[in-house]
């Protein structure tokens, strides 16, 4: 993540523009189409979509007969992942009191629509936050070109989180991948987490795991889920997680409405662990993409043989004192899936502060069941 500092430049006269802006279904088709990364590109807030291509100060580029935004004002970040408040102040720290975004999908940039936006960069001012992956060259190289030929004398500040360990300072959120696969016999084919769950049950049923009444971890879909569980575990996530995004520009926190959407799923099998009756510790699985609404769910698809079931872990939650509960809570699920003989791809994203410990501790307790 970066933000360039965009100074001492002679503003030049806004070219205005009678071509309607395209429609957002055509963007995000377009944006869907022109993406090699694991995360969606552009907009994902029909709302904010058209409140940024309402604003006289977006940017636009021509694409097909129409117009789409590039660089929009940081008040409509929230639609592509920003955290606004969080860049207003990183922006305020080098000195520039306007933030803005770059946000197109490689390739959209051509020598036909190249001169309408360097008029347009000309008279920006402020703080510019772009992203880009390793699947993703083209962005920075298009930014560079965009302000060498706008003379623009741009002023590079890297994104850093003190709190992480020394030379991982850089704010980043990674898709990391890993296999398990289980020793005894392995399925041929996928199984969903409904299918993990009904096996669980009966095992329960026999005396192979023990629901506990005060203490100890157990399974549950998650739309068998009751309020007063999910306004707790809710709770617990929103305290946790602020923690992990204080000082990146990306949203680290999601709203209620959508740590619910997802984490409610029918196909989300959830592992709590309670103590005195209360959640302390939980995680849960997807063996579906459609409600994470911000991963590209065709990349993902490509991640894992036909055989093999792809689950993405959000991660683990843990109050500050129950750390230790995490070995429980996730061996839990692994069982689970060994007692079903399945193969297993699993993902999960981490920023640079989390990326040291999550993905290595999630391997560390499956390998020590000795079931995979």
């Amino acid at each position: 993540m970066k933000a360039e500092s965009l100074r001492n430049v002679e503003p030049s006269r806004e070219v205005a523009s009678e071509v309607e802006v395209i429609s957002f279904d055509k963007y995000r088709e377009v944006c869907d189409s022109h993406n090699p990364n694991a995360r969606k590109l552009g907009f994902l807030s029909d709302e904010l979509y058209e409140m940024a291509g309402r604003d006289p100060r977006t940017v636009f580029i021509e694409y097909e007969g129409s117009r789409i935004p590039a660089i929009c004002p940081i008040d409509y970040g929230l639609g592509v992942g920003y955290d606004t408040e969080r860049c207003r102040k990183i922006a305020r720290n080098i000195g520039e009191e306007n933030s803005w975004f770059y946000m197109l999908p490689p390739d959209l940039i051509n020598e036909s629509n190249l001169k309408s936006i360097v008029e347009s960069i000309s008279v920006i001012e402020g703080a510019l936050f772009f992203s880009h992956s390793t699947f993703d060259s083209r962005t920075p190289e298009d930014i560079k070109k965009l302000l060498d030929l706008a003379n623009r004398t741009p002023e590079e500040h890297l994104l850093l989180d003190e709190k992480a360990r020394e030379g991982n300072e850089q704010t980043t959120v990674t898709l990391y991948g890993f296999n398990v696969a289980p020793k005894e016999e392995i399925s041929q084919s996928r199984v969903t987490n409904k299918e993990v769950y009904a096996k669980y049950s009966e095992n329960v049923k026999e005396g192979l795991y023990k629901i506990p009444e005060k203490d100890g971890a157990f399974l549950i879909m998650g739309n068998m889920l009751s309020q007063g569980q999910i306004d707790q575990m809710w709770e617990l996530y929103l305290d946790r997680f602020q923690f992990l995004g204080e000082n990146h520009p990306l949203s680290m926190e999601d709203t209620k409405e959508d740590f619910l959407t997802y984490f409610t799923d029918e196909n989300s099998l959830c592992s709590i662990f309670i103590e005195d009756s209360k959640p302390v510790c939980f995680t849960f699985v997807l063996d579906k993409t459609e409600s994470l609404y911000w991963l590209n769910g065709k990349f993902l698809e490509n991640q894992c043989d036909e055989d093999t079931t792809l689950l993405f872990f959000p991660g683990i939650v843990a109050s500050g004192s129950r750390i230790g509960y995490s070995m429980q809570t996730i061996s839990l699920i692994a069982n689970a899936f060994a007692d079903m003989h399945a193969k297993a791809r699993i993902l999960d994203e981490n920023t640079n502060l989390s990326e040291d410990y999550i993905t290595e501790m999630v391997e560390k307790i499956i390998n020590r069941l000795g079931r995979q």
